[in-house]
């Protein structure tokens, strides 16, 4: 109905004249945001039908009940019937299971042993609807029941770790330390900074707190223009190239590793020997969060340390690699989070291959996909109290719910591309790229974006552009 015509009906009038069900009906079937919901007589009047349909088949069931089928259902349809139904609402003969052992030492419908579930403590049948959990998160083998690492976010380690990522963007880190209250405690124990791509410099530190007990590695994002540009042609002509520890990545994320990790894991390594029971942090915003994001899987394949051990937080991360990368690495990285502020537009490139735009990515093919846990915070304004949302619907790593929401990134083409630069830009409030330039200058204010920060729009816009006018020639 249009209410620029004056044609329209009060809900009084509706349930009136449509009954409260086929209202519910009609308006389910009316648009799922203010933009396009239109309220339609027909779809009104088509569910009264609907109902009326519904009624007269249940009556005529409940008559003729000594009429239909009785007796024992142990014919091969039922037993198979039976079993998938079991299957896909939890199975009947794992949902009983109270245990991680118990419910991995029991077989599913299938054969394969039923899958324990740490998110929700339960125990699900292969292919389960139900099940909360991603495939590595499931526990399968009963030797892993005493091996389960609990992944919870924790904010205030997040907003430690984003100072870590604003003091990689520095050329001289150890000077910058002391002006990061958040982690002034950490000493410099080396910074790379080699000649990489583009045109730029890639770097990245290891950094210990024997006051945090931890050992913290960094690295730095994209440092300019003319690499941005080299970044976006690559991912977009180049094909993904085959990762030590699994899957494939994308092969300038992998290379910009090289350049930074052949000096630096000497270090790395020399340090978590030395301090085997420290905690290993690794962090990286945007470029940074890939080079993070390789690293950490990598320092997990080598058994540099353990499973809970290590935690990887990284801040506007692309898509690394394909669904097997991604795979491996929850398996090998299980405190893993990806922290995605609002309509940060870096988080969808490369992007992931879809039926139709808005609709689930697709995991097959070899295609960019996520990894990880998405931590989703979905307002423009960023804080360390801001309320945030941990990403665990379906698909997982790719939950339509959060940043992948069509709702939210669509904003981005092109209506608000400055705001969406924005959000990739500043986390928690602070400028990541620049807030090393604006120590000492007397406007430290968290929330101030410096003029020359301003230009850098030019920066980011023209490589996005070209991004997205290239998405339908991907491959």
């Amino acid at each position: 109905m249009s209410k620029s015509t004056g044609n329209f009906l009060t809900l009084e009038q509706a349930v009136e004249k449509f009954s409260a069900d086929g209202l519910r009906l009609a308006l389910a079937d009316a648009g799922d945001t203010i933009e396009d919901a239109n309220f339609v007589e027909k779809m009104a009047d088509g569910g009264i039908l609907k109902l009326y349909t519904l009624l007269e088949w249940l009556k005529e069931m409940i008559e003729t009940k000594d009429e239909l089928r009785s007796g024992s259902m142990e014919s091969f349809k039922d037993l198979v019937f039976i079993k998938y139904s079991n299957a896909w609402l939890g199975g009947n003969d794992c949902k009983d299971q109270s245990d991680c052992v118990s419910c991995t030492n029991h077989k599913t419908w299938s054969g394969e042993n039923c899958r324990w579930c740490p998110q929700d403590m339960a125990c699900h049948a292969q292919g389960s609807l139900v099940n909360k959990c991603s495939r590595t998160e499931n526990i399968v083998n009963p030797d892993d029941c005493d091996k389960i690492v609990h992944a919870k976010y924790d904010k205030n380690l997040a907003h430690k770790m984003i100072y870590l990522c604003a003091l990689a963007y520095s050329d001289d880190v150890a000077k910058y330390i002391p002006k990061a209250s958040e982690v002034d405690t950490f000493h410099l124990v080396k910074q790379v900074t080699k000649p990489c791509s583009g045109g730029a410099l890639c770097s990245g530190f290891v950094a210990v707190s024997h006051a945090e007990k931890a050992i913290a590695i960094s690295f730095r994002g994209t440092q300019h223009f003319k690499q941005l540009v080299n970044e976006v042609l690559r991912i977009l002509v180049e094909p993904k190239k085959s990762f030590e520890a699994g899957g494939q990545v994308q092969v300038y994320f992998s290379d910009a590793l090289d350049v930074v990790w052949n000096d630096l894991q000497k270090y790395v390594n020399e340090e978590m020997n030395s301090y085997p029971t420290y905690k290993v942090w690794v962090t990286g915003h945007s470029l940074g969060g890939a080079l993070a994001s390789l690293a950490s899987t990598l320092i997990m394949y080598n058994g540099k340390t353990t499973k809970d051990n290590l935690m990887l937080y990284t801040f506007g991360q692309p898509r690394v690699g394909n669904y097997d990368y991604a795979f491996t690495h929850d398996g090998l990285v299980p405190l893993s989070f990806r922290v995605t502020h609002y309509r940060d537009i870096v988080v969808h490139l490369p992007t992931c291959k879809t039926l139709v735009p808005g609709t689930p990515c697709i995991a097959l093919g070899g295609w960019p996909y996520h990894h990880g846990k998405e931590i989703f915070y979905g307002s423009e304004i960023m804080t360390k109290s801001s309320p945030y949302k941990t990403c665990e619907g379906l698909p997982h790593n790719e939950d339509l719910g959060c940043s992948n929401n069509p709702a939210v990134w669509s904003k981005c083409l092109p209506i608000e591309l400055l705001a969406c630069i924005d959000d990739h830009k500043q986390y928690f409030g602070i400028s990541v790229g620049t807030w090393w330039k604006n120590q000492g200058k007397g406007n430290t204010s968290a929330m101030n974006i410096s003029s020359g920060s301003h230009q850098l729009l030019s920066f980011y816009i023209i490589p996005f552009l070209l991004f997205f006018a290239s998405l339908f020639f991907y491959i």
